[in-house]
């Protein structure tokens, strides 16, 4: 591929920037409304105005007069064409519709640009009418003056006129200043455009001044801008007001469907369409029970004669094609005419599938969330009640449960058996084993005086290495010794810690309810009381807080 020179590279790349804005003009356009008739006809000026722009930016720089001449004549398509579309493009602007509706005055409208593209563009004349001159910025056209030369300046000068005279109506008669001001805008532009235009590359050549290239593509960007000015500033070619209604009922996302007063489909929305799987005629001149399967719904339609009774925003089930069922929130409204009568039934709904997902997800997980709440209650509850390493009842739950019992046995007059029991010498075995198998030990103790008491009677971790004991329905010595010495011979089994064996001994003091204390804390003190005093007797052995007074009784009175 040739280089480009510096000196055609910037009137090169001046055409390109034109082709740019032409080309992003028309995108821009056609997308505010790509289904009205002036933004497709302002659409396609803008695509031949890019061409127009291209194809001579191209030619400038051609390595020859022939690809040059050839580009140039497809550019002649562009501008040779212009004036009718811009023309027609103003018919529209002006609502001059009894030019529009007519065929033959639209084909009489594009004949002289239609002669003109064939006799420039496609005939042979061409090559004798079109002399190609290479200048530094490229190659340029030196035409003779013919009678098609004098028919092409008739065809631009009348037409570019004609339109001038259509803006100048459009904006006198104009009702609203919106639309004076977008036809003041335009024709000014156009005005001036048409005076650099003419002045530049019309003129000149007939006085013999031809050696640039043609700039009429640049200038036609004046009105080019003014139009985009009045789009941007006077809502030029928005949405007009008969497309809004029915653009807004197509692109809703919110189903629609109107029935007559009998419950036929006559018109539905594509959302509905989308959302059910149906195509448009599967459900016009339908029932609406197609696609409602709920009676109360149906019932609706029929007996809801009153605005008052019509469903607003409820949560109703529809069925798609396939016989799925969609969750929806449903509404129906009434029609009616100018006397009051019934003519049929507007019904909109939205697709709440995700809501009722999502809403079932929360329940699953707020009932997993109180499930969670509840076993970490409760954990919290054991730890708060129990003794983290034995988790055996700590010195807390053991009085709320004395003093329960307490009252119970009050109450039917029952006895209680409190034992307080230390073990022998712990602390010398827990210096010597240390204090993660000194804990081992006291689990194993713990577990060994749970095996040995009753179900329904209580053994807690009171502290240190010692423990509290609550048991039941002990009425006389006789049975409490027997509790006391099957506590005292779980003891006689070594408990192995570690891979080695210790032969652990414990002191233990008894209290009964009601005769050594009516309370939690004077029982409490009375079982410590008569195990301190069998440690000092020896240890590894039980007292009763009764023997003990006794006891002191009789020393007092000797």
């Amino acid at each position: 591929m040739p280089v480009i020179s510096r000196a055609r590279l910037i009137p090169f790349l001046a055409y390109f920037i034109v082709t740019i804005i032409y080309f992003t003009l028309g995108i821009y356009v056609i997308r505010k409304d790509n289904k009205s008739p002036k933004n497709r006809l302002f659409f396609i000026i803008s695509i031949l105005l890019s061409l127009w722009a291209l194809s001579f930016g191209l030619s400038l720089a051609a390595n020859s007069s022939e690809t040059a001449l050839s580009l140039r004549r497809i550019g002649a398509v562009g501008y040779l064409s212009f004036y009718s579309l811009f023309l027609h493009f103003t018919l529209i602007l002006a609502k001059n519709k009894s030019i529009l509706k007519s065929k033959l005055l639209l084909i009489l409208l594009y004949l002289p640009a239609a002669l003109m593209i064939y006799n420039f563009s496609l005939s042979p004349y061409m090559l004798n009418y079109y002399e190609m001159v290479e200048l530094n910025i490229g190659w340029v056209v030196s035409a003779e003056h013919t009678e098609w030369s004098l028919a092409f300046y008739i065809y631009y000068i009348s037409y570019i006129l004609i339109s001038m005279l259509l803006l100048w109506r459009w904006g006198r008669n104009a009702r609203t200043t919106r639309k004076q001001k977008q036809a003041q805008l335009i024709l000014k532009t156009l005005v001036l455009a048409f005076i650099i235009g003419t002045a530049v590359d019309i003129i000149p050549p007939h006085l013999g001044y031809n050696q640039y290239p043609d700039l009429s593509i640049i200038f036609i960007l004046i009105p080019a801008l003014g139009i985009l000015y009045s789009i941007e500033k006077y809502k030029l070619m928005d949405l007009s007001p008969d497309r809004i209604a029915g653009d807004i009922l197509e692109t809703m996302n919110e189903g629609l469907i109107v029935t007559d007063n009998i419950g036929m489909v006559k018109m539905v929305n594509q959302s509905t369409l989308n959302q059910l799987n149906f195509r448009k005629r599967e459900l016009l001149e339908e029932p609406i029970d197609k696609i409602i399967k709920d009676d109360s719904l149906i019932d609706s339609f029929f007996s809801g004669t009153n605005k008052r009774d019509m469903i607003k925003y409820q949560d109703k089930v529809l069925e798609t094609k396939e016989g799925q069922d969609i969750p929806v929130l449903f509404s129906i409204a009434t029609l009616q005419d100018d006397w009051g009568d019934y003519l049929g039934f507007i019904c909109t709904f939205s697709n709440i599938k995700e809501r009722v997902e999502a809403e079932e997800k929360l329940r699953k997980l707020n009932e997993e969330l109180e499930a969670k709440v509840a076993r970490r209650t409760k954990e919290l509850q054991y730890l708060a009640n129990h003794d983290s390493l034995t988790r055996l009842p700590n010195r807390r739950l053991f009085i709320d449960r004395l003093n329960e019992s307490i009252n119970i046995a009050e109450e039917k007059e029952q006895s209680i058996m409190v034992a307080m029991l230390d073990l022998d010498g712990f602390k010398e075995v827990n210096d010597t084993l240390g204090h993660e198998k000194g804990d081992n030990l006291l689990k194993l103790v713990a577990a060994r005086l749970r095996e040995n008491l009753r179900e329904k009677d209580i053994v807690a971790r009171y502290g240190g290495d010692e423990f509290i004991i609550k048991c039941k329905d002990i009425n006389n010595k006789q049975s409490a010794e027997v509790v006391s010495d099957k506590i005292f011979d779980s003891f006689q089994e070594p408990f192995e810690v570690g891979g080695k064996s210790f032969d652990i001994t414990a002191s233990m003091g008894v209290a009964f309810y009601p005769e050594d204390g009516q309370d939690v804390e004077t029982l409490t003190n009375k079982a410590d009381e008569a195990m301190y005093q069998s440690k000092e007797s020896g240890k590894s052995q039980y007292s009763f807080y009764g023997d003990i007074k006794e006891q002191a009784r009789s020393d007092n009175n000797a």
